[in-house]
């Protein structure tokens, strides 16, 4: 596979594939090093993230909010939500956590989350 950058070539990958949940676990899969992925997926309006054991890569969720945050780390992304929603966003978290490792997610315009089983048949 041929890109100028290490994005470049994972997301020809993705795009080879039939849908974003088999092109990103073929990413996982096939890829060497650490990775943490965000794609933006026009078709079914979602954003999908993956993560292998060489990266973290945290979400969280506001009470009574449905916009997901996702960041690097932990550190990153209470810094980020305290800058952004307020000082006051660590005690209306609702979720704070990594995702899991190996397994493609979608995030959905209408707050959902889904399993790469469950995103990949919508």
């Amino acid at each position: 596979m041929n890109g100028d950058c290490d994005s470049e070539v994972l997301l020809r990958l993705v795009e080879q594939m039939p849908n974003p949940a088999q092109g990103l676990s073929a990413c996982l899969d096939e890829a060497r090093g650490s990775m943490a992925l965000a794609l933006y997926d026009r078709d079914s309006d979602a954003v999908w993230l993956a993560r292998n054991t060489g990266r973290e890569l945290w979400l969280a969720r506001m009470e009574r909010d449905n916009r997901w945050f996702f960041a690097s780390s932990e550190a990153i992304l209470l810094e980020s939500l305290h800058k952004v929603v307020g000082p006051q966003s660590v005690k209306r978290l609702a979720y704070l956590a990594p995702i899991p490792t190996g397994i493609p997610i979608a995030l959905t315009s209408d707050g959902r989350m889904l399993a790469v089983s469950d995103a990949a048949t919508e």
